[in-house]
């Protein structure tokens, strides 16, 4: 399913080129990445997240970021704001099953969520990278990184990382009871080696309607036998140490990142 489209002659040039050396985290292959996609038929991507994207570019503490995107408008976007974004596909929102009709639909388009995309550019980042922290444009940090972080988030086992929250709603249909409402947040997401990219992807080709989060949920599960509660996903290393989101099991002490 992961399959690109052909692309014009003249979109050849920019469609996959390199990252801006400055990306890259000093002293390791390691890089903060953040990611734009969607079109016109979805206005939220071009308004709430568009917002969150120029917001950023004032936070009052700044990081370097591997930008990633989908759209030949979506990178002219990014290019007026600086970024030197990698563009995987000339299109924002990518038919990847080649279904024949789009339905009108801000999730769901050609049968196959929007949030796609998201994993699509894990996958891409991690071809670049030995380890990644993803961040949503609206995923803001709170003061200046500790010169340690990235050697505290890899010292801990777990390949992916991801705060921990409980939904009103159920959110995973393959568990029982309340454990189908814990899920992991994708607003801020560690991510190390090429394995835990396919296997998302993998996860996310059984459900193609999901959400990245529920693939993300489905991943874990089969990496530790299914869903043992909170708790086993903070002892296996699978939360952060510094992120901090409404609903989750255990807040952070210190915390350096929050989403709005």
């Amino acid at each position: 399913m992961n399959c690109p489209l052909p692309v014009f002659a003249h979109e050849r040039a920019i469609i996959g080129q390199r990252l801006a050396p400055e990306s890259v985290v000093p002293g390791r292959n390691a890089a903060f990445v953040r990611g734009l996609f969607g079109d016109t038929k979805i206005p939220r991507s071009q308004t709430k997240v568009r917002q969150d994207v120029l917001a950023w570019t004032k936070n009052p503490v700044t990081i370097p970021c591997a930008v990633y995107c989908f759209g030949l408008d979506n990178a002219r976007f990014l290019r007026s704001l600086g970024y030197d974004p990698v563009v995987l596909h000339r299109t924002g929102v990518v038919n990847f099953r080649g279904a024949l009709r789009r339905r009108r639909s801000a999730i769901n388009n050609w049968g196959v969520n929007l949030f796609r995309h998201k994993l699509v550019i894990w996958q891409a980042a991690l071809q670049d990278y030995d380890e990644i922290v993803w961040l949503d444009w609206d995923c803001r940090p709170l003061r200046t990184l500790p010169t340690d972080f990235w050697q505290t988030v890899t010292s801990r086992a777990a390949e992916m990382q991801a705060t921990i929250r409980c939904y009103r709603r159920p959110k995973c249909p393959w568990r029982r009871g309340t454990n189908r409402h814990w899920i992991p947040s994708a607003a801020w997401v560690y991510l190390r080696g090429r394995t835990i990219a396919d296997r998302l992807l993998f996860c996310h080709d059984l459900m193609p309607r999901q959400t990245e989060e529920v693939a993300m949920a489905a991943a874990s599960d089969l990496l530790y036998g299914g869903w043992r509660g909170p708790q086993h996903w903070v002892d296996v290393g699978q939360e952060p140490y510094c992120v901090l989101i409404r609903g989750q099991h255990r807040p952070p002490l210190v915390p350096l990142f929050r989403p709005s």
